[in-house]
């Protein structure tokens, strides 16, 4: 990829919103397993309970970012609010009409319930 190539890229308002959300998240990741472990040690003298500890540590971090990006997306798709961004949102998010953000997933595809 030569260099207009990816500035072009880093100008698009999808790629800036995919980092930053890849950012957040790695910041988040981080974060946590830094704590986490660290209060673990202090908490939990013996190493059987702390490896358990750990697993289920990693599975509440697992249910933590999977409610975190499922509601992301669905603040994503479904805002609100229509207002005036509503096409904006669409056109920039590369939407499928169906999914448009005014309108919900069992109004606009019969059959599929919006999980979330």
């Amino acid at each position: 990829m030569d260099g207009r190539t990816a500035d072009k890229h880093l100008g698009d308002p999808r790629t800036r919103e995919a980092l930053r959300v890849a950012l957040a998240y790695a910041l988040f990741g981080l974060l946590w397993f830094l704590a986490s472990d660290w209060l673990l040690d202090q908490t939990v003298p013996d190493p059987a309970w702390r490896l358990l500890a750990g697993a289920a540590k990693g599975l509440v971090f697992i249910a933590v970012t999977v409610l975190w990006v499922c509601l992301a997306w669905r603040r994503q798709l479904f805002p609100a609010k229509a207002g005036p961004q509503t096409m904006v949102a669409s056109s920039v998010y590369g939407l499928a009409p169906w999914m448009h953000p005014t309108q919900t997933a069992t109004q606009t595809r019969p059959g599929v319930q919006n999980v979330c």
